[in-house]
């Protein structure tokens, strides 16, 4: 087993959780990821940017591009009261994207026209002709659709696309972000919400850390892993493969501490994956 920092891999990742104190589900509307048509990275980066600012993941969801189910999911999200509450995928103009016209049925605030959005979608599409990538801009009776926002919820710029994201903010309860589906744009637009949204990044200080074995039987590491639980009842521990077992894989052990400041953090990591490192050296 080595620390993938000391053999030159990435130093620990530092982020901020509140320790449970918000948490997020997310909900991936799209027919064709169900089909197994295309794959999904757009969760895994807006979970990864929920998590390095303090709030806790508990759920993903997988939906179709149907208004009821859409519609039911959020309802059933809003049921669990999470904080925070964000939709990936079917903001564009084709009859098949619908997630605004279901978030906006879950929430009982009906589509109105926007005037920033209406700015923004004219904008991209007045850039898309000038490089010639349409044959006209502006708006037309299918790109109006993009236009259109539950009533009362915030338009969110979309830099790398056509479709702006939206922000609805519940009163005193949870926010319901809703981003495009490709990754890029999926991370622009939940970026553009962060100024909008209260209580992210305040928190605690989490320190990160992956040590890849040589032992390729996981089971072997039961007992230290129990152990070092433990022993440290403030870490987090866990094991993953990666690879594939036919052609070799190996295992990487994951170590989460607390601490107040940065510093602490990692100077409690450190002794961790030390005490971690001399355990295994005894793993045959």
């Amino acid at each position: 087993m080595r620390d993938r920092e000391m053999s030159g891999q990435p130093a620990p990742k530092v982020h901020l959780t509140h320790d449970g104190d918000l948490y997020a589900e997310v909900i991936v509307v799209g027919t064709d990821l169900l089909r197994g048509d295309v794959g999904d990275s757009s969760a895994q980066i807006v979970a990864g940017l929920l998590t390095a600012r303090g709030v806790e993941v508990r759920r993903i969801t997988l939906i179709a591009d149907e208004e009821k189910t859409i519609t039911t999911a959020v309802r059933d999200s809003l049921q669990r009261s999470p904080h925070f509450v964000v939709t990936i995928g079917g903001l564009g103009p084709a009859p098949d994207d619908r997630t605004l016209a279901g978030v906006s049925e879950a929430l009982n605030l009906p589509l109105t026209p926007n005037a920033g959005a209406a700015e923004l979608v004219d904008r991209a599409y007045a850039e898309l002709k000038e490089q010639r990538r349409v044959e006209r801009g502006g708006i037309n009776a299918v790109r109006n659709k993009m236009t259109r926002l539950p009533i009362g919820c915030t338009v969110l710029a979309n830099p790398l696309g056509i479709a702006p994201g939206t922000l609805c903010v519940l009163p005193g309860a949870t926010a319901v972000i809703s981003v495009p589906g490709t990754p890029r744009e999926a991370r622009a637009v939940f970026e553009a919400a962060l100024p909008h949204l209260k209580g992210f990044g305040t928190g605690r200080i989490v320190a990160r850390r992956e040590i890849e074995t040589t032992n390729q039987d996981e089971s072997a590491l039961v007992p230290l892993i129990r152990r070092l639980s433990d022993e440290y009842p403030d870490a987090t521990f866990s094991t993953r493969p990666v690879g594939s077992s036919k052609k070799g894989f190996r295992l990487l052990a994951t170590v989460e501490v607390p601490g107040e400041t940065i510093e602490e953090a990692e100077s409690a990591i450190g002794l961790i994956v030390r005490r971690l490192l001399a355990l295994a050296a005894g793993i045959k």
